[in-house]
């Protein structure tokens, strides 16, 4: 039996696993399956010890998610003290499941596009705006993944809202 690390980087290196990863982008039944809350964000940016709390409340919930739906990353979602998570949640957690970060908005995507016909447009009549923007977008991309790596992140994941569920 593979560890979670193991399974992980075994299918990404197109090896066969003993049996397919998985994990979620986020854990929003909290408090159904553990009777747990995430720290809001006034614990996250409260004092030293208010973020400490906020920091051993969320391992506690990811040590519980690990132990009940056997993930074999975990995606870390820390507000506004995410960086400073990274060190802590590996120290707490061990080394067995890769943590993993998110860089949203880093793609001409629905997410980020807020008027589709001048979108269009552009595509056709100043394809040179879009490259602009796509540049920038990127450079901030592999300026935050240099950030989450140095802080401990082993896994980049770049989401989009498919979902369109940031729209009218």
């Amino acid at each position: 039996i593979q560890t979670p690390r193991d399974r992980l980087f075994s299918a990404l290196r197109c090896e066969e696993p003993d049996r397919p990863p998985h994990f979620e982008l986020e854990f929003q039944i909290v408090r159904e399956a553990f009777g747990l809350d995430y720290p809001g964000n006034d614990e996250w940016r409260g004092t030293a010890s208010e973020r400490e709390a906020a920091f051993a409340q969320t391992a506690e919930i990811c040590r519980q998610i690990l132990a009940s739906y056997h993930w074999d990353a975990l995606p870390v979602i820390a507000g506004s003290h995410e960086y400073d998570f990274y060190p802590f949640l590996r120290n707490e957690l061990g080394d067995e499941v890769p943590l993993a970060g998110m860089i949203w908005q880093s793609t001409l995507s629905l997410e980020i596009v807020d008027d589709w016909m001048e979108f269009a447009v552009d595509l056709v009549e100043n394809p040179a705006k879009l490259h602009e923007r796509a540049q920038r977008l990127m450079a901030y991309s592999l300026e935050r993944a240099q950030l989450l790596v140095d802080a401990g992140c082993e896994l980049i994941i770049v989401p989009s809202d498919i979902a369109f569920n940031q729209g009218p």
